[in-house]
């Protein structure tokens, strides 16, 4: 058991991993604002992401372990779902930060 466990923990890193990687790639092609971007895998069970562009802040809180997601602007709550999949979250998270990008181009 400890070893499928493992290999379930190291598989949903590496989706992470490249996941955020992604974005990080994504943000630093923009060039024209004020861009901050962080994230953090907490407790292997936890994705917490902050991105901040043009004077609005967002955080995304992403629990992997019992697959919801939060997403905060200006630390005002603005939506939780449960999620079917990791992925599925992964891709809300880039999806709405792309979204964030391109709407104030």
């Amino acid at each position: 058991m400890k070893y499928l466990k493992l290999i379930r923990e190291f598989k949903n890193n590496s989706i992470i991993d490249a996941k955020m990687s992604e974005i990080k790639d994504l943000i630093s092609n923009v060039s024209d604002q004020d861009i901050l971007y962080e994230w953090e895998n907490k407790y292997d069970h936890q994705l917490f992401v902050s991105f901040s562009y043009n004077e609005e802040y967002f955080k995304y809180e992403l629990d992997i372990k019992d697959l919801f997601i939060k997403k905060f602007k200006n630390d005002t709550l603005e939506y939780d779902n449960t999620l079917t999949s990791l992925e599925e979250g992964l891709s809300i998270i880039y999806d709405d930060v792309v979204s964030i990008i391109e709407s104030q181009k």
